[in-house]
């Protein structure tokens, strides 16, 4: 019995520790604090000119007749 009344207080406590009103200062203040991204944009630039361009990625193709490095 006894434990059957502390399962019903844990329940009856989590819910109303669900149902608490938003602190709208609390709020605010954590939002104000959040800081945006900056994106450089010349860096983008430059990676989309460099994918763009073709160009290979040097050690990262196997040669002609090299399919699998591990089946060796």
């Amino acid at each position: 019995m006894s434990v059957l009344l502390v399962l019903v207080f844990v329940v009856v406590r989590i819910n109303t520790l669900n149902n608490l009103p938003i602190d709208e200062a609390y709020y605010n203040s954590q939002t104000s604090q959040l800081k945006s991204v900056n994106f450089n944009h010349e860096a983008i630039t430059k990676i989309e000119q460099l994918r763009d361009s073709n160009v290979t990625e040097p050690g990262t193709s196997l040669p002609a007749n090299r399919s699998n490095p591990f089946a060796e």
